[in-house]
């Protein structure tokens, strides 16, 4: 959260997702407080200046004393491609080997 803002017009931008993140849709919902307000990554509101990697909303305008906490981005994990898995078991013989009396 930005506190102790002055009244005016503000743009914010979300960078540095995680490699392989993809972003949700903007305005997806007809509730402002829960979808997603991030424009596509490199596009800026016209008159600033667009950065690769980037999302930014639209101008929100703050009156004085206003406050707007519904100012989100949606991003969504790559798919799972991979896998891992096992067992953890006690090695009561310190053996190194999983065997039927070393329980998981």
């Amino acid at each position: 959260m930005f506190g102790g803002l002055d009244a005016g017009n503000y743009q914010v931008g979300f960078s540095n997702l995680p490699a392989g993140f993809t972003l949700t849709t903007k305005d997806a919902g007809t509730n402002d407080a829960k979808d997603s307000d991030g424009n596509p990554l490199g596009s800026a509101v016209a008159g600033n200046t667009a950065t690769t990697g980037t999302s930014y909303t639209g101008l929100v305008s703050l009156a004085q004393g206003e406050d707007k906490l519904t100012v989100d981005l949606g991003i969504v994990p790559p798919a799972n491609t991979n896998s891992l898995g096992g067992d953890v078991w006690k090695d009561s013989n310190n053996d190194g080997n999983q065997t039927p009396e070393n329980n998981p």
